[in-house]
């Protein structure tokens, strides 16, 4: 099985963290997460991904805004949006999902992102090596077809009378 270990917070903390500069410029928004995670970003990284200004997050005239994720879930988001590799973190499938779901929520189109040497791609690939039926599942359910076609490699020897009807849904 893969390591379920929490996202190392330490380590998005010094990626994300006071001093974080991107392509030589400082971060200057503030995203808190629920359980208190601080994510230093860019304002304009942030816009230049988002259809909805960040689901208005970025709106307002503040330097900082209060999400309603997790700390795990927001970095592998914006680990995502920046395009910086994340497997180091370990998400679960369940973390890659609520941070799929918070790119929409975000107005960030998911499409392109899942392409192979992008962070998503690379996250729900991974994962297939352990759970490839879960995997298969994410990637079908999001129309991630080229990831999917390549997961379902590991699916060959999988038994499908093990399918659950909750996965033949999501598929």
């Amino acid at each position: 099985d893969t390591p379920d270990t929490p996202i190392d917070t330490l380590s998005v903390q010094a990626t994300f963290g006071p001093g974080f500069t991107f392509a030589g410029a400082p971060s200057d928004f503030v995203l808190t997460t629920v359980d208190e995670g601080h994510f230093h970003i860019h304002r304009n990284i942030l816009e230049q991904a988002s259809f909805n200004m960040f689901d208005g997050v970025l709106d307002v005239h503040h330097a900082a805004m209060i999400l309603t994720e997790s700390s795990a879930e927001i970095s592998v988001v914006i680990h995502i949006v920046y395009g910086l590799e994340c497997l180091h973190l370990s998400p679960t499938l369940d973390t890659i999902e609520a941070a799929i779901e918070g790119l929409i929520k975000y107005g960030v189109p998911i499409d392109a992102l899942a392409v192979p040497n992008l962070p998503l791609y690379q996250l729900v690939h991974f994962h297939a090596l352990y759970h490839p039926i879960d995997a298969y599942a994410l990637a079908a359910h999001y129309g991630f077809e080229e990831l999917a076609v390549n997961i379902s490699a590991h699916l060959l020897a999988y038994d499908l009378s093990d399918l659950t009807d909750a996965l033949s849904i999501k598929i």
